[in-house]
């Protein structure tokens, strides 16, 4: 077959009426008919070097499904890199796959993957908030097999996976085919050009015809789910008896295509738990809250259409739903989506320029969201977001526009302009009011006897307020150099409830200048970046919160390494030292902080991964307003025994010096087990383990009394089968239980242990 430049070559998917059967086999009759094409271009970590090894693709679809089949050639087949893995795990292994723009306009790509062994890695690029989202999981087929040449793989993918135009008669998409060739390097090989001068890879991508008189129909998913738990807990301090908890949930999840262009979600009495642990994080030392990774199917649905330069839209805000409901679309130039659910448990962030906290609400509140997006051409698009949450005596109301312009190809100005409204029950700030004496006799905080903090002051008021944000920012990108100019604001009265804003009161200018060397096959290094960065950061009444200056330096190379170094310079404001007064003159101490950083990870054989992260030099100790040294380290390594058998172990010990003597120390360690039968079956076992120890004799603030405690441990365990049949139809059986020790108990107990279990199945009509 003849290979043209992507300028002259057109790309048209044949229609057939058929099916095929995904096993692998690429001997259906079909397949001799559909069009093929193949890769020749290396386009990362080199710039369109031919491939190093042949990579075939047919394509055809039947109006329902685009059947894709990828032979995959390779001289060393015992090298080829593949393992069973749950799904979106297997992103360092040999990989194929299709990068899909239904509308062609370089909004919005889906890309499905999958490993030699059919497992299946897929996700959503948001081409305009430059992020990709591995949550989101569609719903498609794919099966693979290795041979004596290479491998081969078949993938169908059903068009009811995502909105399209179906008012002309035949569509124009964008399309790139893909193949991921992880050896001594890790390239990326495609039919297609890429052109470094033009930031963008997913306007480079290929316009494809076809689809000729397609429908989506108006498919429907039910989803019923039910969930059971046992759980047991008890206070191992005062050894009370064990409290037993039955709970059965059950639950329905309704997707509906009302057509190719609008989406219906919703769903009642909703299992929102979390199946699988949350990574272990450090939180000593850090005044700010931590913010945690979505993974619910509902809110995870066309998520990024209510994705801004802002988070305004942080659904882990919402914890105890019974309903929710959301439709998105598309019409022409026009984006639109809203959701609502309710919460029975009401939880939001208090923001501040020093330190934030979480505030909840016994009352239960009403959620929304609101979305509509302009595309008034390929280079601007204009946008409204709001927000809104209501419960008893509470309400936040938020407004945002935000605006995206694509100066030249490697030119963007992104701005958005927010707004916000916000009532406070008269009592919410007492949640942050501390002390044996706080209270009078009528059970309200007395100011001149508590201990309080920041967000005693940021809620502590009457009636309702208001406050603004602001964000302008200016990218170049190219070739050899970049560069980013930001602006950005945010008042003391702006609060953003269900967005995760976990800082107010600040304002901050930012100055990024960059250059990048290109390295060729002949260097044992590919890309070399050096940038330098300077920053200011005031609050409100212009009192400098942060001046810092930073160097960095990255470079990718042999074996797939990534090595970053970073070197600051800051001068950083430490805590006030009278907490009843938010301001900064007079009140706080400047320190002079410098620090070094390094990021590295290399990858010398299949399946192995080994990685450090490193934190060294000043820090401050906030507890105690002093300037310290932290010594942190984070080691972690993935590793595949064999196709089924894989670990991940990770450890993080961070210690905190000051005046020659040790504030604390803290140790994690992560451990992730996974063995994995087939592609449907795994088995999971999940161990962190928690020791932090305080030193009592180098606490200058605080009597040894008013630690919180001066040595603990915790160990948190969870054990997990399951069977998923696809992303929707899944079971899963588990036991989870936690134990810990801390200076009231001795040994280290059992304090509580929850067995559970999870069915779901999705009829799709």
């Amino acid at each position: 077959m003849l290979w043209l430049p992507l300028q002259s070559y057109a790309l048209n998917i044949p229609k057939f009426d058929t099916e095929i059967k995904v096993d692998g086999d690429l001997s259906d009759p079909a397949w001799q008919h559909a069009n093929t094409l193949t890769l020749h271009n290396i386009t990362q970590p080199y710039e369109n070097l031919p491939a190093p090894v042949e990579t075939n693709v047919k394509f055809f679809e039947n109006s329902n499904t685009l059947f894709i089949a990828f032979i995959a050639h390779d001289p060393n087949p015992e090298e080829i890199r593949s393992f069973y893995h749950q799904r979106d795990d297997a992103s360092r292994d040999d990989l194929v796959g299709v990068r899909l723009d239904p509308y062609g306009d370089h909004r919005l790509v889906f890309q499905f993957f999958t490993n030699p062994f059919g497992v299946q890695v897929d996700s959503i690029e948001d081409v305009l908030a430059l992020e990709t989202s591995d949550s989101w999981d569609g719903i498609w087929d794919s099966a693979g097999k290795v041979t004596d040449s290479g491998y081969q793989v078949e993938i169908a993918i059903p068009l009811r996976n995502f909105n399209f135009n179906n008012q002309t008669e035949i569509q124009s998409w964008a399309m790139e085919f893909v193949r991921i060739y992880p050896r001594k390097e890790r390239y990326r090989l495609s039919h297609i050009e890429i052109n470094r001068d033009n930031e963008c890879i997913a306007c480079q991508m290929a316009s494809v015809s076809g689809f000729e008189n397609i429908e989506h129909g108006k498919s429907l998913a039910l989803t019923p789910t039910l969930v059971y738990d046992h759980t047991k807990t008890r206070n191992v301090i005062t050894e009370s008896d064990w409290n037993s908890n039955n709970n059965y949930e059950l639950g329905l999840d309704i997707k509906w295509g009302i057509n190719s262009d609008v989406f219906l979600n919703a769903t009642i009495n909703p299992d929102f738990s979390q199946i699988e642990a949350d990574d272990a994080q450090i939180s000593i030392n850090d005044n700010f809250t931590l913010t945690l990774e979505e993974k619910r199917p509902f809110f995870l649905e066309n998520q990024d259409l209510f994705s801004t330069s802002y988070n305004l839209v942080y659904t882990r805000n919402i914890s105890s739903p019974n309903f929710g409901a959301k439709v998105t679309g598309r019409s022409g130039k026009h984006a639109y989506g809203v959701f609502l659910t309710d919460d029975d448990s009401t939880t939001f962030f208090v923001p501040g320029n020093l330190g934030s906290s979480i505030a909840r609400l016994e009352s239960t509140s009403k959620n929304a969201a609101v979305r509509y997006r302009y595309d008034a051409n390929k280079d601007l698009n204009i946008g409204f977001l709001g927000t809104f949450r209501d419960a008893d005596n509470y309400h936040n109301y938020v407004g945002a526009t935000d605006i995206r312009y694509k100066v030249t190809d490697q030119d963007i100005i992104n701005a958005q302009f927010i707004g916000s409204d916000t009532q406070y029950p008269e009592d919410l700030s007492d949640q942050f009011c501390f002390g044996d004496d706080c209270y009078d006799e009528n059970l309200q905080c007395e100011f001149a006897n508590c201990n309080i903090d920041e967000s005693f002051l940021r809620t502590n008021i009457d009636d309702n307020f208001s406050g603004h944000a602001l964000r302008i920012v200016y990218t170049h990108d190219e070739r050899h150099w970049f560069s980013n100019l930001r602006y950005q604001e945010i008042s003391s009265g702006f609060r953003s409830d269900l967005g995760n804003q976990i800082r107010v009161d600040q304002s901050r200018t930012f100055i990024q200048l960059g250059l990048n060397f290109w390295g060729d096959s002949d260097n044992w290094w590919n890309k070399i970046s050096v940038w330098s960065d300077w920053d200011i950061l005031h609050n409100d009444d212009r009192e400098v919160l942060e001046r810092e200056w930073e160097w960095d330096i990255l470079v990718q190379g042999a074996l797939q390494s990534y090595i970053f170094f970073r070197y600051l310079k800051r001068d950083e404001v430490g805590s006030r030292l009278d907490d009843s007064k938010l301001y900064l003159r007079g009140n706080t101490t400047m320190f002079d902080i410098g620090q070094y950083e390094l990021e590295s990870h290399f990858q010398p054989t299949a399946g192995l991964l080994i990685g450090l992260d490193a934190f060294l030099g000043d820090k401050i100790d906030f507890t105690n307003n002093r300037e310290g040294q932290e010594y942190r380290f984070i080691p972690y390594f993935e590793y595949s025994f064999n196709k089924h058998f894989s670990t991940r172990l990770s450890f993080d010990s961070n210690r905190l010096k000051a005046e020659g003597e040790e504030v604390f120390r803290a140790h994690v360690a992560d451990f992730r087990f996974d063995y994995n039968l087939d592609l449907r079956q795994s088995l999971k076992l999940s161990l962190i383990y928690t020791d932090i120890e305080f030193n009592p004799f180098n606490q200058p603030a605080l009597l040894p009394e008013n630690l919180p405690y001066i040595d603990s441990t915790d160990i948190a365990s969870q054990l997990i089968y399951s069977y998923k049949i696809n992303p929707q139809t899944v079971f899963f059986a588990g036991y989870s239980d936690h134990s810990f020790r801390n200076d009231d108990v001795e040994d280290l107990k059992r304090d509580s242990y929850k067995i559970f279990f999870k069915f779901s199945y999705a009829w799709l009509q």
